[in-house]
């Protein structure tokens, strides 16, 4: 019987550990709303623009009017979003990132004469 008791008290301190280091692992991560709008030259929004994030495999495209949301999970602290299109110049803006935090980004792109 006393084993047994030492061995579920082995049992259970090794659970709560597990589950610590599982609590602590989603501090680390920030989820990130980011949104905007691409527009050309004059100003008028572009449709299906990239726009990626560089340390993470996460994305999404601008719809018809070129507004875009991506909400990622990223790592606090300075994060890239790359911007692309075919035809157009691609251009990079950094944020930093926070818990729960929102950044408006907005963007003008330009033709690649290439």
């Amino acid at each position: 019987m006393r084993n047994y008791i030492f061995k579920k008290t082995g049992i259970t301190k090794i659970l709560m550990l597990f589950l610590f280091t599982q609590l602590f692992s989603f501090a680390i991560i920030a989820q990130v709303k980011i949104s905007g709008k691409i527009t050309d030259e004059k100003g008028i929004g572009i449709p299906g623009v990239s726009v990626t994030v560089r340390s993470a495999n996460t994305g999404t495209s601008t719809g018809p009017d070129g507004i875009y949301q991506l909400i990622a999970n990223l790592k606090p602290g300075k994060q890239t979003i790359i911007f692309s299109g075919i035809g157009l110049k691609s251009t990079e803006q950094t944020i930093t990132a926070a818990v729960n935090s929102e950044h408006e980004v907005n963007v003008q792109l330009f033709p690649d004469p290439m």
